[in-house]
Formats: C-alpha cells, structure tokens, sequence
C-alpha cells in the first residue's frame, strides 16, 4: 500500500477560501508562537476539503513548517490501526535514506532513536533501527502503549524546525481506526505548549449517527485549542473563476461555465467532471464519474477495476502481479497500456510506489458498478497474490488487508488464518479494538472450517491476554480492554460453555475470568452473584485437583472472590481472601494478582480510617502493576487513590489521580474499560467541586460518548446537575427524558433526578424540584450501597426547594429526618462520614434552618457551620453557602450585619462568575439589589445589574406593586392612563409574564424595581 503525496504542486489556484485559508493559517501563526492547536475540516465530498488543508500545508512548508502528512483509507469494518501515522513514519525514514529531507538527517534520525517503541509502527523504523529495536512487540497492551503516545508526542515536539512549526495533516479522519481515534484524543487533549498545529478533514456526509467519529468530535470541540470549520459549497462566482483555470474551461463560455456551477451546486469536484464530460443533459454525479470509467477500453477498465478492489491507494507492485493474473500477458504489454490509459484519462494518478484514484468518489463509483462475480473474482486475486507472498517471507500487505480480501472472496479458510494473524499484528501495534474486531471475525468463521481448534488460533495471542487458552477468552480480555463491557461478558460466558470439561484447571480458569469480566460490567450490583456462582464453579473444580492446584490459578480464584465479598459490603470476608491470595500471588511470581489483593485491602482499611495502612498497599500495588504491565491492575490502584483523597477531602489530589488514571488508560485504548469510566465521571465531579464547571461538563459529557449503554446514560445523568449550574438550557428537559433509560439503574435514576431539581429550582419552579429530588430519597432509601448516602444530598436539595416554596415546616422536618436516617444507615462499609458526607449534612440543617425559622439566630449558625464544613475543598458550594448565609443575616434585619452580608456576596458573585455559574451569579446580584448592597461601582450604592426595564417601565411597576391602577399610577408620574399601559405592557413583555401581578413577582425577585 503506497502512500499519498502530500502536495500536488500542479493544481490550478485555489479560489473562494480565503477566509478558510486565513483560519487554517492563522492556527499556524499561533502554533509558531508557541500555542498549539487544531483545525479539523469538515465539508462534504468533492468540496475542496483536501485542495484546502494541502494549500495551507504548502504555504506552511514556505514558511518553515515541517509538513507531515498521513492519510485514514476506507478498509472495512476493521481497518489497520495508526494507519495515518505509519505513513508518516514511513515517509520520515525515507527522506532519511534517500537523502531528500531538508530540515536535518540528523535531528530526525536522534528523534526516532530515542523511541524505539515507534518500531511497532513502521517497518521502515524498525529497518533503520535495528530489528532488535523492536523486540519488545511481544504484544503486551500495556505500559508500552502510553509510551508509545508519548513517543509520537514527543518526536513531534522534537521535529519542529528553529524557525518553525510542525504541521500534522490527518486525511479522510472519518475513515480513522480506532486507535487512530484515540491517538488523536490524547495529542488534542495534551495541547498545552509547543509548536504543532494539526490539521485534519472529515468527510460530513458519512458521520451517520453511530459513526464512531462523530462522539470524538463533539468531545474535541470542547477544548480551547481545538477548532473546528466547516467547509460550504462555493459560490457561483467563486466556482466559475474556479473552473476558469482548468484546461477543461479553456474556450468555454460564461455562460456554459455558469450552468455547469449551478448543476454542481458549489461542488468543485462534481463541477470538474461536469466539465470534463460529454453527456448532454444533466447526469447524476455517479453518472458522470463512471462515463469516464466507460471510456476506456476492456483492459484499463480492467485496471481500474482491480485499483479499485484494492484500495483507494495501491502499490504498482500489488497491482501489476493482480492484473498479471487478470489479463494473462506477463509483465509489460497489456498491463503497461492499461496503466497508462488510466492514467492519461486522470482515473488513477501515479505516486511514489504506486497508483491512487483522483477522488474517493471516483473509486466509490467503481466498486459500485461492478458486477458480484467480478468484485469476487477480483478480490480472489489479490488475497491469492498476498497469500503467496506472505508464505514466501516477504508480505506485501499487512495480515488486514489479506483478511480483507479473503473474507470478499469467500475463502472461509484464509480469512480465518489471516484474521487471527491481523489480532496479532493489531495487538503488536497495540492496539485492542482492532484485535478484537479480527478475533470476532475469525469466530464467525470458525462454524465455515471445519477442523479449526480454537486453542491452536490463540496460542499466538494467549501471552498478550492473560494466559486465555481459546480464542473466545481472547475475545473476552480484548472486548474488556476496548471498554466495551457487555461484549466481554458474552464472550466469558461463552468461554465457560464451550471449555473442556475433563480439564479442570483449564475449566476453573475461564470461570475465574468470566468473573473478573462480570465484575467489571457490574453497575447496579445485578451481576455480582453471577460472579460469586461461576466463582464457586471453579472452586468446585480445582478440589478435583487434590495436590496439583497452581498458585497463581489458586491466588487469582482468590482476588476475584475478594472483590465479590466487597461488592456485597463484606469486608471481614474480603480481607480473609485477599490475604489468602497475597503469599499465593507472591510464591506464583504474580504481580497483578499481587496488586489486585493489596487493593482490596486497602478498601478494606479506608472504611476504617487507616490513611497510612491504606496509603501503602496502594503504593505497593502500583509499583506491582507497573511491573506486571497490567494498566487495568494499575487503575484500580490509582482508582482507589483517587477514591481515598477524595473521602478525606483532598481534592485537589483526587482530581489530579482521576486524570491520571484516565489518561494513562485512554492512552493504553482501556479509556472505556471500568476504571476509565468511573476515573471520567469522578474528574467531572472533582472538578466541579474545584470550581472548574466547565471542564466538569466536559468531562461528563466525555463519559457520556462511551460504547457501553449504562456507563453512557450514568454519565449522562452525572452531567446534569453541572449543567444546570452552569444555566445550561433544557437541563430539567434532558433530565426528564433520560428517566425511562436508566430506570433499572438506581444511580442513574438519582443523579437524574437530582439534576432535574437543581435545574427547577434554578429556574423558579420549587414545587417541581422539591417533587423531583423527593423522588430521588425515595430511590435512595431503597439501597443497600454505598450510593445511598447521595440521599443526603438529595434530601438537601429537597427542603431547599421546599424552603424557596415557603411549604409547611412540617413537610421539609420529614425530609431532613429520612435524610439523616440515609447518614446513619451506613451500608456494609460502615466507616464515619468523610467531609463531603458531613458538609451535606450541615447543609441540610441549614436548609432547614432556612424553612422553618428564617432570620433566626438558628439558621444563621447553621449557614456558618455549612460554610465551613464545605470549606475543604467544595469552591461552588462554599460560594452557594456564602448566597444562603448572606440572606440568613439580612433576614434578622439588623443593620450591623449588613456590611459582612455585603462582603460575603462580594466574594460569592466573584466566585460565581469565576466559575461561569451563571444561575447563582444572577441570584447574588438579585440579592444585592433587593437588599440596596453595593457589590460593585454603581449609583446610590446599588449593586449594578443590568435590567431589561427602562427606568420608566420601572417605575410604573413599581407603583402597581403598591397597588395602584393605571390611572393613580399615571396621577402620580403625570402621564396618562394610556402611557401607563403602554410602559407596563413593554415591561411584561420584556420579563415574559402574563399578567400584571406576575411581571411584579417577576421584577422582585430579580431586584429590578426602585426602592426608597
């Protein structure tokens, strides 16, 4: 497979993108100075997408940049992963040998050095390296693989010339594999300095809505130095100046020009063949691209043909020996005079090694057209040629594309033996989604060959997926480490069926991990006496092996049963087997299984309060999984740090293990996996909780794009309550509608609910919230888990919503009890409340406080004990509290309590606005106004807020607030009756209300009408 050239230095002006072009270059212009960034490009096909990026690529080369280029080709459902950057590799190794790179053999050559790891990517790295460069791709998805991002990383940062950038163009993203994808998401997420812009183009019309891309964009276009352009259809000028310097326009007429544009519809590439073409009438663009294709004589549609079938980029060599076998005549000859009409007709277009389509359209166009028998046929020829190659020693194509092939011409039997051989190739370049798309490829196959042992096709992945001896146990380990939870809970359990009864070692073995896998897709606690059943399955059978039990089948049996026993609040028993594995794991040489049993002891210790004991066994089983190289091992040990600094209230610590934990798994393509999950739905409520509620939403709504259905809607519901924090629009909406998907899931259901009543609450509807987040205790209260003291927070948001409703006393005492009673009902793991337990508690109070005797000393004393409570880490409630307590003193109505009322809501808007909460920011500056409190520079000391009302509609207002009809109103302001009518008309109008005495309650709380 050859590669692209990136630049066609020949093309014809671009016309019509200047502003386009501008942006592209104004994000080199930052990257040059320092701050990094990315333009991705969207726009349909034939648009101008690549003419555009390859411009600015060329005008950045003039400049100094060092252009790399590497190009996402449609290769099935699978696909080849780091295809793009391969290419770049490929091509960075080879300006070395040929001597053609200009920007320093040397820099080049010391920046790959010092990255062996890159040899996993590119044959041509490893060639310049040394074989023994890349040994270590004994496939091992683990550390190795955040190594290797932060190879890819760092030679981009060590490739920027002196007096320049460094510019990555990715094509065709919409093509990219899945390691690809989340190569790109840990560059973009690490754009912090440097000097690399990366341009990338996505082809709009294929991002159908369950494309894989199309969560990555959304979660890309959320960082600060991500951008992303949309590419129109040019105008009719534009597109007329444009075919004017094409050969094709010479001669032709304004006229003939413009009607060609106008069919096209802005389209440049329809418009080019438009021109180009012959057929009268107005053809279809599919129409005009295969009149090209029909052109030509038998032997170069032949070419095409086989071109086609073979990618939208194809080796000469690969395309030669095919169409040798096609057309029969030996080297030369035909095939020669074939290659060359192609050519001279500008369907294919020659590069380095090989031959490319002009468009992927033009391919597309092709491959459609062609009938069953001839696409069969055609792809029996490349899988036989590859095949042959590959058995001779020197493969022309990676295991992928022979799978690819094989599979198109129905050779059950080569697409199997090639699909297990991409797992390993895929698993080599580390990359586990892909290896588990070749694995399931290969079982679907296996029913289609007879004779097939599935022992013998997993023999070459079981080293790199814990020891699993059936290529079904493979699938599971992968499907787990791609995150995609449910999956490998099929596959175990497939695992455990088909497994050889007279073995029981190997028997136990898929038992234990079924219940590993069972474990992981655990969220509502529906799973786990699955687990503790398959569990006592292998316990059954490794009592048949009297002495011959192994240590390290016998100490992971352990960890497993360990982690069942937590999973029910069992901590006693949880201890008792964790300890039983450790000298197991150690005499077994097991690392992992090691760091496992030492992470369950320290949970253990947490719900004690043992900060050193737990400190400890965390900090061993990271060294341990380190060791081992198992980043699942590692995130749960970091998980659980996490976890640890968090109850004790550090969160700033907490926050920066989250982080780490989800940017280590994401770079190992484990982002999804369960840690990942829980480590992105914990840095979006630390992060809330830090101020940052923008990065919090982001967060979330990362969680929320995951390939598991319940991990998305749990982030999902996490979300809603920083969104409406943030103002957001629709949040009690979103909430709503989200209920019917998470009903089995109580967690979900809560944080849904709980959502939904801030939102209300925010937006003036009390009564609604209160029932919202009453709904929610209600759930609360039929848990047995730890997730039931979120009913704390729940109840808190109830009386608050009560107390805002002025509702009986009564009814908020009953709520503050069942949630006290959520506090003192702790589950299995009955430690103390840590200080986010006990500052909601103290919130609870004061919102009863608030309900029940506002302007009491009472509730003035509770809205400090929360304050401080809430003082260890909490910046967006320590600024609420602030609101609440403010309010407590001015409700006592003493004047010398005015000015430390004043100071708090000072700090409280600068917090609030800090943290862009718009809502609590609005409610401050109502407070301030109603309370005649200067918070800032303003007149008569008011607080300054701008008012939708003029001064007049104010006073008008005003004066029917008194009560006064439009008559007196008018005596009093010596207008007349009518005026008064208009003004008061404009002023319902501007605050939405319906009636006058809505438009006063309106007005009032909002602190918009004139006192004094």
């Amino acid at each position: 497979m050859g590669r692209v050239d990136p630049i066609d230095t020949g093309a014809p002006p671009i016309v019509g993108r200047d502003a386009e072009l501008t942006e592209l270059l104004a994000a080199l212009a930052r990257a040059e100075a320092g701050r990094p960034g990315a333009v991705l490009v969207t726009g349909d096909a034939g648009v101008g997408k690549t003419r555009l990026v390859r411009a600015a690529a060329e005008l950045a080369r003039g400049r100094g940049a060092r252009v790399l280029v590497g190009h996402c080709l449609d290769l099935g459902d699978v696909g080849m992963p780091f295809l793009p950057v391969a290419e770049v590799l490929s091509d960075l190794v080879g300006g070395l040998v040929s001597g053609q790179d200009d920007r320093g053999d040397d820099a080049v050559r010391r920046a790959l050095e010092r990255r062996p790891v890159l040899a996993r990517l590119s044959p041509a790295v490893e060639g310049l390296l040394g074989r023994s460069s890349a040994s270590s791709s004994q496939a091992r998805v683990g550390s190795d693989r955040l190594a290797l991002f932060e190879a890819l990383e760092g030679l981009l940062a060590d490739l920027a010339p002196a007096d320049g950038a460094v510019v990555l163009v990715l094509e065709d993203l919409h093509w990219a594999d899945a390691s690809t994808r989340d190569l790109l998401r840990f560059l973009l997420a690490r754009l912090r300095a440097g000097r690399l812009v990366v341009l990338g183009s996505v082809r709009a019309e294929d991002l159908h809505r369950r494309h894989p891309l199309r969560p990555l964009l959304a979660e890309l276009g959320r960082l600060s130095a991500v951008r992303r352009l949309e590419l129109r259809p040019l105008t009719t000028d534009a597109l007329v100046e444009h075919l004017r310097h094409l050969e094709a326009g010479a001669g032709r007429s304004e006229a003939q020009l413009a009607a060609v544009a106008a069919r096209s519809e802005g389209n440049p590439y329809y418009a080019e063949e438009l021109l180009a073409s012959t057929t009268a009438g107005g053809p279809g663009l599919s129409d005009v691209l295969l009149g090209r294709i029909h052109a030509l004589d038998p032997a170069a549609r032949r070419a095409v043909a086989a071109a086609a079938v073979g990618g939208q980029v194809v080796s000469d060599r690969v395309l030669r020996a095919v169409l040798d076998s096609v057309l029969g005549d030996g080297p030369g000859g035909a095939v020669d005079a074939a290659l060359e009409e192609a050519v001279s007709a500008a369907v294919l277009v020659p590069r380095a090694d090989g031959y490319a389509f002009r468009h992927a359209l033009l391919q597309e166009a092709v491959l459609d057209d062609l009938l069953p028998g001839e696409r069969t046929s055609l792809h029996a020829a490349h899988a036989r040629l590859l095949a042959d190659a590959a058995r001779a020693g020197a493969p022309l194509a990676p295991a992928a594309e022979m799978a690819r092939h094989a599979l198109a011409s129905h050779d059950a039997p080569a697409a199997l033996a090639a699909s297990t051989a991409a797992a390993v190739e895929a698993l080599g370049r580390l990359a586990p989604a892909e290896a588990l798309r070749h694995v399931e490829q290969a079982l679907s196959l296996l029913p289609a060959v007879p004779g097939a042992d599935e022992a013998d096709l997993a023999a070459p992945l079981a080293a790199a997926v814990s020891s699993a001896p059936r290529l079904t146990a493979v699938a599971a380990e992968l499907a787990s480490r791609a995150g995609e939870l449910g999956r490998a809970v099929e596959h175990a359990r497939r695992a455990v069926a088909v497994v050889d009864a007279d073995d029981p070692l190997q028997a136990a073995g898929a038992r234990t991990r079924a219940a590993v896998h069972l474990l992981a897709a655990d969220v509502d606690g529906s799973l786990t006496a699955q687990a503790a059943d398959v569990l006592d399955g292998a316990e059954g059978l490794l009592v048949q092996l009297d002495g011959r039990v192994l240590d390290a089948v016998r100490a992971r049996l352990l960890v497993q049963r360990g982690r069942v026993h937590l999973a029910r609040d069992e901590l006693a028993a949880a201890e008792v087997a964790a300890r039983e594995a450790l000298p197991l794991a150690r005499a077994a040489g097991d690392a992992a299984a090691e760091a496992e049993a030492r992470a369950t002891l320290a949970v253990v210790h947490d719900v004690a309060g043992g900060d050193a004991e737990v400190t400890a066994h965390l900090a061993r089983a990271l060294d341990l999984a380190a060791a081992a190289s198992d980043p699942l091992a590692a995130s749960r040990a970091s998980y659980l740090m996490g976890m640890h600094h968090w109850g004790a209230g550090r969160v700033e610590e907490a926050l920066a293990r989250f982080e780490r934990v989800s940017a280590e798994l994401a770079a190992h393509g484990l982002a999804w996996s369960r840690y990942g999950v829980a480590a992105v739905w914990m840095t979006s409520v630390a992060r809330a909780a830090a101020g940052d509620l923008t990065g919090a939403a982001a967060a979330a709504a990362r969680g929320g794009s995951g390939p598991d259905p319940v991990h998305r809607t749990l982030s999902q519901a996490a979300g809603l309550q920083v969104e409406a924090a943030l103002g957001q629009d629709g949040v009690a909406e979103r909430a709503q509608a989200l209920l019917p998907a998470v009903a089995s899931d109580p967690l979900s259901t809560m944080l849904a609910l709980g959502g939904r009543a801030e939102a209300l609450a925010w937006r003036g509807h009390p009564r609604e919230a209160a029932r919202a987040a009453e709904d929610a205790v209600a759930v609360a209260e039929q848990l047995d888990l730890e997730e039931a003291l979120s009913g704390v927070w729940l109840s808190a948001l109830a009386v608050a919503a009560l107390a805002d409703a002025g509702a009986d006393p009564a009814e908020g005492a009953d709520l503050a009890r069942r949630g006290r009673a959520l506090a003192q009902r702790p589950p299995g793991r009955g430690g103390p409340l840590g200080p986010e337990g006990r500052a909601w508690l103290a919130r609870l109070d004061a919102e009863l406080a608030r309900l029940v005797e506002p302007g009491s000393a009472e509730a003035v004393a509770a809205w400090r004990a929360a304050l401080e409570a809430f003082g260890y880490g909490h910046r967006y409630e320590q600024a609420r509290c602030r609101w609440r307590l403010a309010a407590a003193l001015l409700d006592t109505g003493r004047a010398e309590v005015r000015e430390e009322a004043r100071e708090l809501l000072v700090t409280a808007l600068a917090e609030a606005e800090a943290m862009a909460a718009a809502p609590l920011a609005t409610a401050v500056r109502d407070l301030a106004r109603r309370a005649r409190l200067r918070l800032g520079p303003g007149p008569d000391g008011r607080v300054v807020v701008d008012s939708p009302l003029t001064d007049r509609e104010a006073e008008v207002l005003a004066l029917v607030a008194q009560g006064l009809t439009n008559r007196r109103a008018g005596e009093r302001l010596f207008i007349s009756e009518k005026t008064v009518s208009v003004h008061l008309s404009n002023a319902m109008a501007k605050l939405g209300a319906s009636g006058r005495a809505e438009a006063v309650a309106v007005a009032t709380r909002r602190g918009l009408l004139p006192t004094g």
